[in-house]
């Protein structure tokens, strides 16, 4: 019958596997809990609190994360590293915390089936894995995993658009950073087509981080009155979610791009309505004080050399203001600096940045 000998061993077996399986769930599901919760404080609490001090200390000790198992699930070792990686980003380790990134990565290989019947999932793996890389600027393999990103099919219009903003944003950091303008360049025509294709799936934040960028590339290429193009398209008046001085900052460039055009006839008011808007917003610091009253004073004289002197006097006092507040701390401090530079030195922004590189 159903019942014959041994079934008492089928049992006892079957009843073993039951609690391996169990444990193994459980455990899956522990460590799934913690990096949820780490990434609660990573994006949305304040680190620097003695209560989210002691949560991620408890955390750490955690004997879930005290080390990976063999037999653990797919997820299971997913998640383990991603709470490592979230712990150590709370702490400012990002050195570490892309290094526990990496094998979420490695284990994804290990996994082809998983990985390819969620590619949208890998994707996003890939793109954390590189925003960890840009925090410590370290972009050798930048170029392999954008290679690899875009050789990921999507599979709908969401997917696409959410592949769009997420490549596109990494690889315009990637080329800015590494100083490949040209590059840069060609991506242009993409991004503008992409905005515009995806416009109903970018949230604000994104969209002005992508045409300010694009706004840098053509700025630094000199190719003034595009830039000028991408500087109008972005809503500096909506409440997008970029900090106060980034909307100040662009508001400046404004100033310095019409500047750059020759447009004498409004350069004055233009200039005028953005001291008084800064003022209003009370966004006119030494820094941006100084840069407007710099433009009244080229716009008055005619002469090369002195021009050459007041872009002089420009540079001393930027590099001041970067003494005392420090170079990255004032956004935009650096961009405009080099601006002057090429000016005053006659050559092409391009050109001093790559000097730059080379001190």
């Amino acid at each position: 019958g159903m019942f014959g000998s041994g079934t008492a061993q089928q049992m006892d077996k079957l009843n073993k596997e039951m609690d391996g399986l169990k444990i193994k769930a459980d455990r899956e599901i522990g460590i799934k809990a913690l990096a949820y919760k780490s990434a609660i404080i990573l994006f949305g609490k304040s680190y620097k609190h003695p209560s989210t001090i002691a949560e991620v200390k408890e955390m750490e000790a955690d004997d879930l994360l005290a080390q990976i198992n063999n037999e653990d699930s797919f997820y299971a070792k997913s998640y383990f590293f991603l709470t490592k990686s979230h712990l150590c980003r709370i702490q400012g380790d990002h050195q570490t915390a892309s290094q526990h990134h990496k094998k979420i990565l490695e284990i994804w290989d290990k996994h082809p089936h998983i990985r390819d019947t969620n590619p949208r999932m890998y994707k996003v793996q890939i793109t954390n894995y590189l925003n960890g890389l840009h925090l410590i600027e370290n972009y050798k393999f930048y170029d392999e995993w954008l290679a690899k990103f875009e050789s990921i099919p999507d599979t709908n219009f969401d997917e696409e658009a959410g592949s769009f903003k997420d490549f596109y944003h990494l690889f315009l950091l990637y080329l800015l950073n590494t100083q490949q303008l040209v590059r840069a360049m060609k991506l242009v025509p993409k991004i503008e087509e992409g905005l515009e294709k995806y416009k109903s799936k970018i949230n604000t934040a994104r969209e002005m981080a992508l045409r300010y960028n694009t706004f840098l590339v053509c700025f630094f290429n000199e190719e003034f009155s595009k830039a000028l193009d991408w500087l109008d398209a972005m809503n500096l008046g909506s409440k997008f979610e970029a900090k106060a001085d980034g909307r100040a900052l662009a508001r400046i460039m404004r100033v310095i791009v019409h500047y750059e055009l020759g447009h004498s006839r409004i350069i004055d008011d233009l200039r005028t309505s953005v001291y008084r808007k800064l003022k209003k917003q009370e966004q006119l610091h030494l820094f941006e004080r100084t840069i407007l009253d710099h433009i009244r004073l080229m716009e008055q004289v005619d002469s090369k050399t002195a021009k050459k002197a007041l872009f002089e006097d420009l540079i001393l006092k930027l590099k001041k203001i970067g003494e005392v507040e420090g170079m990255n701390n004032v956004i935009g401090l650096e961009e405009i600096l080099c601006w002057a530079i090429s000016r005053r030195d006659n050559i092409p922004y391009t050109k001093v940045l790559q000097d730059k590189l080379k001190h």
